[in-house]
């Protein structure tokens, strides 16, 4: 089995187990991982608004333009930088359209700022793997030095799993909205290495 077919595997995978998520919780309920897990709101919110605030359009803009910069600069992998933004604007557009879909109400408990929009899935979520894991991905395949690359990809891996908790922390989403979020995000994430296979970008 080929790299491009297990990654389309993971794509119908990861598509199938975020649907079924969402029909599961969207309506009735709630279930016990959102009941258990919502003791997190309101801890560590300081923190949480830092990785959060990462996660808004406006500082990806910044972020992306500085990656753009980079490249032209490096005269490094360009193609594999348009193509990480177009995904993360490309999942976002998606993501609200799905959000309506399900229609989840958020949580009560607010400790940044209220938010508008439905609960599932968590949009920073779907941020945190399709932009943050895709350059921990464009890093980790790099010709950096071993010792920064490892460094560096293991920052923006854990940047991304700060984001995904922030959501939490500030009683913005339930547990299953960053898991859906996630799977969501993972989708893209996966369909994208096949594009940038096919531009001879990935290994």
């Amino acid at each position: 089995m080929t790299l491009d077919v297990r990654l389309w595997l993971a794509v119908v995978f990861a598509l199938a187990a975020f649907a079924l998520l969402g029909y599961r919780v969207a309506r009735g309920p709630l279930h016990w991982p959102d009941a258990a897990t919502s003791r997190f709101f309101g801890h560590g919110v300081g923190a949480a608004r830092v990785f959060t605030i990462s996660g808004y359009a406006r500082v990806l803009s910044v972020l992306g333009a500085l990656a753009v910069a980079a490249a032209l600069a490096a005269h490094g992998q360009l193609k594999a930088v348009v193509m990480i933004l177009f995904v993360q604007i490309a999942s976002q557009v998606v993501i609200e359209a799905i959000k309506a879909t399900f229609g989840r109400a958020r949580p009560a408990a607010w400790h940044y700022r209220q938010e508008r929009g439905y609960s599932y899935p968590s949009g920073h979520a779907a941020t945190a793997v399709v932009f943050y894991g895709m350059w921990a991905w464009l890093v980790a395949s790099s010709a950096l030095p071993a010792a920064p690359k490892a460094v560096l990809a293991v920052l923006l891996l854990g940047w991304a799993l700060g984001i995904c908790w922030s959501r939490l922390a500030l009683g913005a989403h339930y547990v299953t909205d960053v898991l859906g979020g996630m799977l969501f995000g993972a989708a893209f994430v996966c369909a994208e290495l096949t594009a940038l296979s096919a531009l001879g970008l990935a290994a």
